[in-house]
């Protein structure tokens, strides 16, 4: 329990202390209450609390359950008449009218004259929602209906037409507001409804008044011509205000049983120890003559033998509708109350004599009210200070007011913008690297997509020959668009054929190996800028995300920066995009200066596929399904150390493993012929058949293909060695293992260190070294130019695009929002302004702020 909380229970024990003192003044034989001074003065100054907290909506909106008096009844059990002869309010009653919303009635005492305010205050109807008012403020509020009202005659004819307007407000309150009592009746009650649960307020003030709040409710219906929702309506408003700690003022008429009183059992319902209800006696001049037994039970009730209640029971008197009909005054209402009951055989005998008439009651009740708000002062306190922080939240999220120095706050707000945009751009700090990593990853995908670009070649005449059947299903696109088939010697030799001009033999046409190139690069544009414009894409969020948390307090500095930023984004992608145009476009031209990394890659590759072609290693692709693969991809063959990178020749392991190994023939079924470029064996010679060499290319080549897949050995041509020349003799000598290292030690002996594939040169004389050659050039120039463009491509987004707009940000903003200008403070100032929802909206809760303080003051004091 904080101090405030303590020091308002040592004054609610104070004010318990001086509740008490009142003094029984003997009238006769009547008992009268009278309240000492200082027991006033409490009770008016809770009770004002309490009006101003319920005038601030705060029983629904704060969630305090605030005292007051709820007035209920059965329909005609004169309960507007008590209600007139409390507040001096004629409520509307005549033919076919009754009360249709709550009337919240809230009287002071006051030296000046009478004076009486009319306020509507929103609430929910049965579907949930809340009626429209038209122009007033969201949330809960006291909307007043009308002028203040100085005469007393006035005031039935203003609750008539706010009355209308809370049962149809499609209209607005303006409708009404100036009505006659004419045009009220004339109004067509089409779209009416029956009943409501807004609430009509009435703040009265004058000499003659005491401090109380009481709410009139809707009288109880007991029938309504088939309207069941009406009467569900009902029940239910009078059930929602009476449950709390509201005091329950229950009216019932002596001319009917208690038993047969709706508003008594629904008191019981929700005070069933009745520590919270009072009854009101209507109507002892209505019973007959003869009712004996009817008197002396309801005698019995009022004395607190029957149907007991903490507080008790009153008995009031009210003009009926002649006499209030002929203009009978308040005061004259009262002294003829006073009389009858002081005349009356049965209440002029009773022990109960300070339980009777008007003034009794108002006074029992403004000291229980009293006594119910100083019981609630430690839970009001809480609940103020509560919503004091509410306030305080709201308004620490709204925006913050730059008008002293607008310049200066949005210079601020641009620097802060463009420091934070260029930690996103470079990702020092671990909570901005999102941008960083999602850029990285876009940056993966583009150098994969290129390197899935390299070129399938398979070491092997053809599928038939090469002995496998899964090429046929990878001939389709893969998922970069690139043809995955592959491509074999003999389309790279039909390839140099049609490619072949005029060259000597044993040339290969630079055109042939230029295609080639070409063909593997011609996605790469396409692929650098869907790379681009995935990292626009990417970037373009996080600059959206941090213009709206930088900005959000001022929407339209907002709107503008992103306008600019969006501006400069897009200039910035055009420049970048024509860099790399011009980048990628640059790799078409067939160059590189690392001579000793070309021709590393070209022996490597050529190694590789005389070993495919040998059938010592197995085919593979360049990239398998996992994605490409750095050291089988862009690095050596996979029988290759990383010790051959560096000195160009084949590391021991490996030299030893290949001379171990030995050389294979490539098949079986495929004897060895010459070499022969173009695949024929009489090509250029003198007793050829056709000089110009332009033979079927099947009828050239050395072993033609069924289409069972078995191969045809194909005569021995005048070029073929004997049959023991040295490449077949070395291929069918059993110590030829023992012979090739012995010449390899040899050699390494003298200072040559040729390795066993120099020595496969002097006796693997194939028919397609020329188409070997060229694929390991194509796929040795693949890694020095794939290499090239998956970095210059980032590099060029990295620099043009990210780093341009972060770093041109800064001076972009001020050029665009002329905060140069001899106007930037009133542009700034513009760019600042509030929107007229934000400023109502800081006014409203400074104005809360305000009303809850001055009531936590009042509360401590």
């Amino acid at each position: 329990m904080g101090f405030g909380e303590t020091l308002c229970l040592l004054k609610y024990f104070s004010w318990l202390q001086k509740l008490p003192i009142a003094a029984e003044s003997k009238h006769g034989d009547n008992h009268l209450i009278t309240y000492a001074p200082q027991m006033s003065h409490a009770r008016k100054e809770l009770l004002e609390i309490v009006k101003n907290l319920r005038a601030m909506g705060a029983d629904e909106d704060l969630r305090v359950e605030l005292p007051y008096i709820a007035v209920i009844g059965n329909q005609s059990a004169g309960k507007s008449s008590v209600v007139k002869a409390i507040s001096g309010v004629d409520v509307p009653r005549d033919a076919g009218t009754c009360t249709r919303c709550p009337i919240e009635c809230r009287l002071s005492f006051s030296e000046s004259p009478w004076r009486c305010q009319v306020r509507i205050r929103r609430t929910y109807v049965s579907s949930g929602e809340y009626f429209n008012f038209g122009d007033q403020p969201e949330g809960l509020r006291e909307i007043p209906f009308g002028d203040a009202i100085t005469n007393k005659k006035d005031i039935e004819l203003v609750l008539r037409r706010a009355q209308a307007a809370v049962l149809n407000p499609h209209q607005g309150r303006a409708h009404y507001v100036n009505m006659s009592f004419e045009q009220l009746q004339n109004e067509r009650p089409d779209r009416s409804a029956t009943f409501s649960r807004d609430v009509i307020c009435l703040d009265l003030s004058g000499p003659d008044l005491s401090d109380l709040t009481f709410v009139d409710l809707p009288g109880l219906v007991q029938y309504t011509a088939g309207d069941t929702d009406a009467q569900w309506l009902v029940n239910d408003l009078v059930s929602e205000h009476i449950r709390g700690k509201c005091l329950i003022l229950v009216t019932m008429p002596m001319n009917d049983n208690i038993e047969n009183q709706t508003a008594m059992k629904l008191a019981r319902t929700f005070d069933p120890s009745g520590e919270r209800t009072i009854g009101v006696i209507t109507k002892p001049d209505t019973l007959p003559a003869g009712s004996t037994g009817s008197r002396r039970e309801w005698l019995e009730i009022f004395e607190g033998r029957s149907h007991q209640l903490k507080h008790g029971y009153y008995c009031t008197r009210q003009p009926d509708d002649d006499v209030r009909a002929q203009g009978q005054s308040e005061a004259e209402a009262l002294a003829a109350e006073e009389a009858f009951f002081a005349t009356s055989p049965i209440w002029s005998n009773t022990a109960q004599r300070n339980r009777l008439g008007t003034r009794n009651l108002v006074s029992a009740l403004s000291e229980v009210l009293a006594r119910m708000a100083g019981e609630n002062v430690p839970i009001l306190l809480k609940q103020v200070h509560k919503q004091i922080q509410a306030c305080d939240d709201i308004l620490s999220s709204l925006p913050r007011s730059h008008m002293t120095d607008p310049g200066t706050a949005v210079q601020g707000l641009i620097t802060e913008f463009t420091d934070e945009l260029k930690l996103h751009v470079t990702g020092t700090s671990s909570h901005r690297a999102a941008l960083v990593q999602k850029v990285r990853s876009i940056y993966r995908e583009f150098k994969d997509r290129v390197c899935r670009t390299a070129p399938y070649y398979v070491a092997h005449p053809n599928a038939c020959i090469a002995g496998r059947t899964n090429f046929e299903d990878n001939s389709k696109m893969d998922d970069t668009g690139t043809s995955a088939r592959p491509t074999f010697l003999q389309d790279i030799h039909d390839h140099m054929k049609r490619s072949r001009t005029i060259e000597l033999p044993g040339n290969v046409p630079y055109s042939a190996k230029l295609a080639l190139i070409e063909e593997f690069q011609k996605n790469w544009l396409c692929y650098a800028e869907k790379c681009l414009r995935g990292v626009h894409a990417a970037f373009e969020e996080t600059v959206q995300q941090l213009i709206h948390t930088k900005f959000k307090e001022n929407r339209q500095l907002e709107s503008v920066v992103t306008v600019c930023i969006t501006d400069l984004m897009k200039s910035c992608h055009e420049t970048t995009y024509g860099h790399i145009r011009g980048a990628v476009e640059a790799e078409m031209m067939v160059f590189t200066q690392d001579e000793h990394g070309f021709l590393l890659y070209k022996n490597r590759w050529l190694s590789h596929f005389r070993g495919v072609y040998a059938g010592r290693i197995p085919v593979r692709r360049p990239f398998g399904k996992q994605g490409p693969n750095e050291f089988e991809g862009l690095g050596p063959p996979s029988e290759w150390s990383i010790e051959a990178v560096s000195t160009g020749q084949p590391s021991r392991s490996a030299l030893q493993t290949l001379v171990a190994a030995g050389p294979r023939a490539p098949n079986t079924t495929h004897p060895v012929q010459p070499q022969d470029p173009y695949g024929s064996a009489t090509l250029g010679d003198e007793g050829s058949s056709e000089p110009n060499g332009d033979k079927d290319d099947d009828e050239e080549r050395g072993t033609p293909c069924t289409s069972s897949g078995r191969q045809v050995p194909r005569p021995p041509s005048l070029m073929e060695p004997p049959p023991q020349s040295r490449a077949g003799f070395q291929r069918n000598d059993p110590q030829r293992q023992d012979k090739l290292r012995a010449a390899c030690a040899l050699l390494a002996e003298i200072g040559i260190d040729i390795g066993p594939d120099g020595l496969s040169k002097l006796y693997d004389t194939d028919e397609y070294d020329l188409e070997m050659g060229v694929m390991a050039e194509v796929s040795a120039y693949f890694h020095i130019a794939c290499k090239r463009v998956i970095d210059v491509v980032p590099l060029r987004i990295e620099q043009g695009f990210l780093l341009g707009v972060s770093n041109l940000a800064p001076k972009t903003l001020i050029h665009k929002l002329e905060l140069g200008s001899q106007t930037a403070a009133e542009k700034c100032a513009q760019y600042l302004a509030r929107g007229p929802d934000l400023v109502k909206a800081r006014e409203e809760q400074t104005a809360r702020k305000r009303r809850l303080e001055s009531i936590c003051a009042k509360l401590m004091t």
